[in-house]
């Protein structure tokens, strides 16, 4: 019966009649209807029309919505993580198959068993006149698909769930429905576009329809706001961007997801752009099965390798993955006790009688068992062990060469605004308290800590809008009231606001408050880089611009027209009062949200106002500051949460400060 249906498809490849498809069957013509009926189950599309007192059939190709529908996932104790990817474009000259096996395995190390891809997923075929033919190494679609099913990577215990983008658009062959049928790991959620659900949240996953922009956030922004009210999922997943950002608009948790190809001759000819990593997603539900948080940590991939194509074997055999063999059953803990940190590889041979394979074989099995065992030169010139003295978490997040990784832990605040009658000073409490709990010991301040005084003549209503106007009222507030953690150090710079002290009387607030209080530093005016274990760049800017309704406009051109030497691994961007980020130039360039509810300023002039700040826990290398992975979460604070500090909430607020006073030991 197979053949029979093979051959159906085959004929019915172009139009032929109920009469011709009985002959050539050897059917009745309820058994080329029962034959029809299988095809579409199989997944195609097969028409049919009435002409001269007979039917025609024709055979459109694969289904294009044959997916699985109704996808949802429950979260474990509030929590739901996963990998986001998009665009390996398979087949392309381009493509990086090593980077995409090494995403997958870290992956898996990281505990994760669901991946997402958004589209993309080859990279389509060129006509022979296109001069872009030639820049796949796979010409056609089915070569392509056939690689894709045979090479990309298939880890235990990961599942691929996937929509097509784009590029894996065909007349006759709907890419999604082959790759799901030949890959049991892979899941086919719909062209273009499919949503599911997390507890109680719809999350969107999208193939961009439209071109790549200049502007990193228009798409975005675009795609958020053209959602109804009621259609609004709770998080956005863009793919084919091949840009990686973060934005909350709308009330939509927005990502564009890099992608996992080099830069492509299409891409080189549109003078697109290219980001290349992979995301993780840590999605906290609350207790209505809604998303809280999202907690992201970029992986970005620095450098491609244009001969990576032409380092995997290209025929069509399917991919069997070395991890789904068992670990040997030997005793690895035996073997890793045996080893001791700091001790040479000669004298462990000699003293255990193990050869040198043998001596890799116990490696591979304390490796295989997540004891990471390194050999490496210590001063005196020996091959010696090292034994990993940090978290396991962290053990699987490193690459090779993992002895000259460091680790920063740090929370970025900005624009408190202290003395203005909208800042949220509880909140900035509720920050430092879990920065507190997560150990952490440095907070970087982007400016305007104080609100500043601008006379009547500047704005209007200002002086209605500042209940602390002098600089002795703002600064003795901020001396008192300000959060002091035993432990922790407030590094920051001045803003706009802090200036109008120095403008109305010469008086330099930063300066001020690092003479009065221990646990602040001042760093400058406006800017300032901190070179973190002396390698790693992190840059405060308090621009004096306005606010663009692109939010990585303004950044965007401050970034690119840095010289090549001068830009620092990370930046963070005040003043604007928005939450935001993107990869710009190598650079992991953050927009800093307020500690101060909307202003009169700001409701006059119609502007977007974010409250919260910002943890960062960065992998670095220390030898040149490169960024190896970066795990950034917001804490954003809604409109349900603010206080009329200086209102009916004006007790509350008193008494956090009295109580920060007596830390202070202070009356």
């Amino acid at each position: 019966m197979e053949d029979k249906l093979t051959k159906f498809l085959e004929l019915t490849s172009k139009k032929v009649s109920l009469i011709e498809l009985c002959k050539e069957l050897q059917e009745e013509p309820l058994g080329i209807y029962g034959l029809k009926n299988r095809a579409e189950k199989a997944g195609y599309d097969i028409a049919y029309e009435l002409v001269d007192d007979d039917i025609t059939f024709y055979n459109l190709g694969e289904n294009k919505d044959h997916r699985t529908q109704d996808v949802s996932f429950i979260s474990d104790n509030g929590h739901f993580k996963c990998m986001v990817i998009s665009s390996p474009l398979i087949g392309n000259k381009a493509q990086q198959l090593s980077i995409i096996k090494d995403v997958y395995k870290k992956a898996k190390e990281e505990g994760i068993k669901h991946v997402f891809l958004c589209g993309d997923l080859i990279s389509g075929k060129y006509s022979m006149t296109n001069s872009l033919h030639d820049s796949n190494f796979l010409t056609d679609i089915e070569s392509q698909i056939d690689y894709f099913i045979s090479h990309f990577p298939k880890e235990e215990g990961i599942t691929t769930y996937f929509i097509t983008g784009r590029k894996d658009q065909d007349k006759k062959i709907s890419v999604g429905s082959r790759i799901a049928e030949a890959r049991d790991d892979m899941v086919y959620l719909g062209n273009c576009n499919a949503d599911f659900k997390i507890d109680n949240s719809t999350i969107k996953l999208l193939n961009s329809p439209l071109s790549k922009t200049y502007t990193i956030s228009y798409r975005p922004q675009q795609f958020g706001n053209s959602f109804r009210a009621e259609d609004k999922p709770e998080s956005l997943w863009i793919g084919g961007l091949c840009q990686v950002d973060s934005i909350n608009f709308r009330g939509i948790n927005i990502f564009s997801i890099p992608s996992l190809c080099g830069t492509t001759d299409e891409m080189m000819a549109k003078r697109y752009e290219n980001t290349v990593g992979a995301l993780i997603l840590d999605i906290k539900s609350d207790k209505k099965g809604k998303i809280d948080s999202i907690k992201y940590t970029i992986l970005p991939y620095y450098q491609t390798d244009k001969n990576d194509y032409k380092k995997h074997n290209n025929s069509s055999a399917q991919y069997t993955n070395p991890t789904e063999e068992k670990v040997p059953e030997v005793d690895a803990n035996r073997y890793y006790k045996w080893i001791k940190n700091g001790f040479s590889v000669e004298d462990f041979k000699a003293e255990h009688h193990v050869s040198d394979l043998e001596l890799d074989g116990i490696l591979e099995v304390c490796n295989l068992n997540g004891n990471d065992v390194k050999q490496v030169v210590n001063s005196a010139g020996d091959l010696v062990f090292l034994k990993p003295t940090f978290s396991r978490k962290v053990i699987e997040k490193l690459p090779k060469d993992s002895q000259y990784i460091k680790v920063a832990n740090f929370g970025i605040v900005s624009d408190t605004h202290i003395g203005n009658r909208e800042n949220q000073l509880h909140s900035l409490y509720d920050f430092y308290d879990e920065a507190a709990r997560r150990g952490i010991t440095d907070i970087y301040h982007g400016g305007d800590i104080s609100d500043g005084f601008y006379n009547i003549t500047s704005r209007i209503t200002y002086p209605e809008q500042t209940p602390f106007k002098t600089f002795d009222d703002q600064g003795l507030y901020i001396l008192r009231a300000y959060p002091y953690k035993k432990g922790i150090v407030t590094h920051l710079i001045t803003g706009n606001h802090d200036l109008t002290h120095f403008r109305n009387g010469g008086a330099n607030i930063g300066n001020w408050l690092e003479a009065s209080r221990r646990d602040i530093e001042y760093l400058g005016h406006n800017e300032a880089t901190i070179y973190i274990d002396n390698v790693l760049k992190l840059g405060l800017r308090h621009p004096i611009d306005g606010s663009s309704k692109s939010f990585s406009y303004k950044i965007q051109n401050k970034i690119e027209n840095m010289p090549s030497g001068d830009k620092e691994n990370i930046l963070a961007y005040a003043h604007y009062h928005k939450y935001y980020y993107a990869m710009i130039r190598n650079t992991h360039a953050f927009m800093l949200p307020a500690f101060c509810a909307p202003t009169q300023f700001e409701r006059d002039a119609g502007l977007l106002n974010y409250v919260g700040g910002l943890f960062l826990t960065v992998y670095y290398d220390s030898r040149n500051g490169n960024v190896i992975y970066l795990d950034a979460e917001p804490r954003l604070y809604d409109k349900k949460d603010y206080w009329d500090e200086y209102g009916k909430d004006e007790e509350k607020v008193r008494k956090l400060v009295d109580k920060n006073k007596r830390r202070l030991g202070m009356r």
